[in-house]
């Protein structure tokens, strides 16, 4: 908990609470961006008057002893005067953020440094200075044409007795620099995922991993899934700005780090691979993100040419180049094109399914002959999104649940005291609530007194009503806590609704390929969930089928290794023209037969 003061002298007339502390930098969890229906940006007003932009809704989001004791909604919370507000800041922390991959690749970066000692120009030797560069490389392969470039170029060759380092590409000369700076040539590889942020610092003449750097995505304020934040972008005129910027700041932050840490000057860093579902991609580059968002939810571009970092505001070399995979479709983005070729699938003769579970679940099935892939609409319950006390995996949420005898018991990330629980948490939890019978399988949370006969007094006990709702009683509350940590009615519908969508994109694709579980090879689960979750309970809520369970294989962060193979090697940049024309996207709300997977996989089905 923190007391924050507010200055209606500061605040614009007419601003909600919410976006006051947004501006700030405090900004509470708003799953939902600020339109009042997940309660997350529930703060205690300590100090000040104020209205309500819309009428309090009883027993929808704030129960009667909260709304006694000052609880309000930032939301929909209008500045009048100087306020205190008290707010539970449960999404700062330390991040539980997936960064750890294996990979393996020759050291061929797109940017590359050769020290040269060039022969001084003479009578006999008139030869312009960008002939005498060029004539170091196969004539006509390479040039130089930033006229900044050659405004400075004969000044750095004389003010260095022709000594210097040229900094190239496959077909540009795009710095040269005094001396020999050759072993100064580093990259970085960065997954921007809905969620969370990873980043790598990469040597890129020997390509070893120097640092690691990651985060809460800044944009989460804004909402926990993409449609929440491109809405924000439209009824927002300087929305995609704000969005963008807070991306671009979050990737110097990734800078300054690095360079504390390595004791490295951003000047050398010069290549910047970046990978991320098509929205975060079009957000970083500020193009508008409405037509993602409607039918028929194509994006602006499919396609990056490499873009100056200065032109993005990235502080680093500023002829640094920032590359990005291609997008497959609206919803398949360079993060699941990372993912593919970081697993191989698209070189191999086997057939493999790739899952990456993230705020939107990918489905990637096939093998160098034809993929097939979708975007199954799971919204971000598996990453605690709208579950009421759901968190992301940061420091004190939990993130497993066991059967200990009759009794539930859990554990918190870093051993901390439990403020929410976050997705892997969450699986667990059902599938121990189902096998002790709380749970039906149509999911329907039983009732105390159905309990008393089936789990011991003390659980039955948990069974309680929670906003005069049926609800569980999973963790007490902690110091400065707000409140009891339970789940609802509610949220296990949210489960069930994620889970059967990710169930019936997977049957989807098998149907297309003519295929049966029987003829998958391999299983790869990509992303944090994936790499969390507990592979049995997966199975017993029926999020994936029990014949898949030996095949199974958790690949890390599999986006961020992508970026880092691209990063190292041009050949995967180069590559990823031929892999697009292997990959059909298939658009799940356009088929009926979506529909019939979906409903039979929304039960709780028992697997074998």
């Amino acid at each position: 908990m923190k007391d924050i003061k507010i200055s209606k002298d500061k605040s614009i007339s007419g601003e909600t609470l919410l976006d006051y502390l947004r501006k700030d930098g405090q900004s509470p969890l708003a799953s939902c961006g600020g339109n009042g229906i997940c309660g997350k940006c529930k703060v205690k007003i300590k100090k000040g008057d104020f209205t309500l932009a819309m009428p309090y809704q009883k027993n929808d989001l704030i129960t009667e002893r909260e709304w006694a004791l000052g609880y309000r909604l930032a939301c929909k919370t209008i500045i009048q005067e100087d306020m205190l507000v008290q707010i539970q800041d449960i999404h700062t922390g330390k991040a539980k953020v997936l960064t750890n991959s294996s990979i393996s690749s020759q050291i061929a970066p797109l940017v590359k440094k050769k020290y040269c000692r060039l022969e001084k120009p003479s009578l006999d030797d008139q030869r312009s200075d960008i002939d005498r560069i060029e004539g170091l490389f196969n004539k006509g392969n390479i040039t130089i044409s930033d006229i900044g470039l050659i405004r400075d170029l004969s000044y750095i060759l004389k003010d260095n007795d022709y000594r210097v380092t040229l900094v190239y590409t496959k077909n540009e000369i795009i710095g040269v620099e005094a001396k020999d700076t050759s072993k100064d040539l580093y990259g970085l590889a960065i997954d921007i995922g809905t969620t969370t942020i990873a980043g790598v610092l990469i040597d890129l003449n020997t390509g070893k991993e120097l640092a690691v750097y990651s985060s809460i995505n800044p944009q989460k304020p804004y909402g926990d899934d993409v449609i929440t934040r491109i809405d924000y972008t439209r009824k927002n005129p300087k929305g995609l700005k704000k969005l963008s910027l807070l991306l671009i700041d979050e990737i110097n932050s990734m800078v300054n780090y690095f360079k504390d840490k390595c004791q490295i000057s951003p000047d050398c860093i010069y290549h910047i691979a970046i990978v991320g579902n098509t929205s975060m991609m079009h957000m970083l580059v500020g193009v508008p993100v409405d037509t993602i968002a409607t039918s028929p939810f194509n994006p602006v571009f499919s396609r990056l040419n490499p873009i100056e970092a200065a032109d993005l505001g990235i502080m680093v070399n500023k002829k640094s180049l920032v590359t990005s995979l291609p997008l497959v479709s609206g919803y398949i983005g360079a993060d699941t094109m990372g993912c593919i070729i970081a697993s191989g699938m698209a070189t191999s003769s086997d057939l493999s399914l790739l899952i990456d579970i993230g705020t939107n679940g990918e489905i990637v099935l096939g093998n160098r002959d034809k993929i097939v892939a979708c975007s199954a609409s799971a919204g971000p319950a598996f990453e605690g999104g709208n579950i009421e006390f759901g968190i992301g995996s940061i420091s004190g949420a939990i993130d497993s649940v066991k059967l200990v005898g009759e009794d539930i018991k859990y554990s918190t990330i870093d051993n901390l005291p439990a403020k929410g629980i976050c997705g892997s948490g969450i699986v667990d939890l059902i599938r121990s609530m189902l096998y002790l019978g709380i749970i039906e399988p149509n999911g329907r949370l039983i009732g105390q007194d159905e309990a008393r006969s089936l789990a011991s007094k003390d659980l039955a006990k948990r069974l309680v009503k929670y906003k005069d709702k049926d609800a569980f009683l999973v963790a007490k509350r902690a110091d400065n806590a707000n409140s009891d940590i339970y789940i609802s009615q509610k949220d296990i519908r949210q489960v069930q609704l994620a889970k059967a969508a990710i169930r019936a994109g997977i049957e989807l694709l098998l149907k297309d390929m003519q295929l049966a579980y029987d003829d998958i090879s391999r299983v790869y689960l990509a992303g944090g969930f994936g790499n969390f979750i507990d592979i049995e309970s997966a199975i017993a809520i029926g999020l994936l089928a029990h014949e898949l369970r030996d095949k199974i294989k958790p690949i890390g962060n599999a986006a961020l290794s992508g970026a880092k193979l691209t990063l190292m090697s041009e050949k995967y940049l180069d590559g990823t023209e031929n892999l697009i024309e292997l990959i059909h996207y298939i658009e799940l709300s356009a088929r009926a037969d979506f529909q019939d997977y979906f409903i039979d996989h929304l039960e709780f089905k028992k697997e074998a």
